[in-house]
């Protein structure tokens, strides 16, 4: 059985799934559909100036869904050079 709290285990099974990459994103737009992903999951999350706050009831056992969330969605939309 697969331990959901080791983050080396979650992040071995999830390189065994296929993701597709799309165009790449800003920063800005990632953090907007981050933020969208994890509301489906019932994950209270907002932009703030460091990225992505959660509410308070966000703990300890959301922490490997978030993992989870962050790495499959950094593979299929990878962030864009920043341009000046």
């Amino acid at each position: 059985m697969t331990d959901w709290t080791d983050q080396s285990e979650v992040e071995k099974l999830l390189a065994l799934l296929p993701v597709h990459e799309l165009h790449a994103l800003s920063a800005a737009e990632q953090t907007d559909r981050r933020i969208a992903a994890y509301n489906l999951f019932g994950i209270k999350a907002v932009a703030d100036s460091g990225g992505v706050s959660f509410e308070p009831a966000v703990g300890v056992l959301d922490q490997p869904l978030l993992a989870a969330l962050d790495i499959l969605f950094t593979r299929r939309f990878p962030v864009a050079p920043a341009t000046d």
